[in-house]
């Protein structure tokens, strides 16, 4: 009897140690855990920012968000504001008071920036018929509660085969533009080539901003 007591004693003892084993964790599980994990994230943040619409109403952490979203921008698949605004009338026959809307933005360019507004250019190159046409939008940005803002835009187009439109800063060219740090009020210069062989014209003027706003500047 006694044997026996000291036999179960032992079992139970033994028991209680293996018991108190802690299972092994294998080192391949959690690697695909965490990659799965991760992946899913993944997934979740680009369907978070594909449902979010790019329009006159969305806001950016940084001016460079902005540029970025611009030039991602295909104008056929997303109307917006700037879809709207690059796309032009093709007067070509056949296709009298067409709207022409360009595959993809062209160049996207920030010209001025200070610590709370911002002047952006952007340029696109609608197919039309009739001869080669290209289309400039100057944009303006402020930063309002803590995001930058749409607050303007103003659009410029030039057709014939040698068309094109500039858009430069002429305010800080004597002392040298630092992006963030411009001076205020900007002055910016546009230059607008149109025509063909035959018969060609070059036209610029300037624009003041000021108070958020862009003016005639002469």
């Amino acid at each position: 009897m006694a044997t026996d007591c000291r036999f179960m004693s032992c079992w139970r003892n033994h028991s209680t140690r293996r018991s108190s084993r802690r299972p092994r964790l294998v080192r391949r599980d959690t690697r695909i855990s965490v990659t799965a994990k991760l992946f899913i994230a993944i997934i979740l943040l680009s369907a978070s920012a594909i449902a979010e619409p790019f329009n006159r109403l969305s806001t950016f952490r940084s001016c460079d968000e902005f540029i970025a979203a611009l030039k991602a921008l295909k104008p056929g698949g997303q109307p917006n504001i700037y879809s709207r605004a690059l796309s032009i009338e093709d007067f070509g026959e056949g296709h009298s008071d067409a709207l022409i809307v360009p595959d993809a933005v062209d160049t996207v360019t920030e010209v001025w920036r200070s610590e709370d507004c911002a002047i952006v250019f952007a340029t696109a190159r609608p197919k039309t018929e009739a001869s080669n046409s290209i289309v400039g939008i100057v944009i303006t940005l402020a930063y309002i509660n803590d995001a930058w803002r749409f607050t303007g835009l103003r659009r410029y187009e030039a057709i014939g085969k040698y068309s094109e439109i500039t858009c430069k800063l002429t305010s800080d060219t004597w002392k040298g533009y630092t992006p963030g740090h411009g001076i205020s009020p900007p002055v910016i210069t546009l230059t607008q080539h149109s025509g063909g062989r035959g018969a060609s014209e070059s036209t610029s003027w300037s624009l003041l901003f000021q108070d958020g706003k862009l003016y005639h500047y002469k």
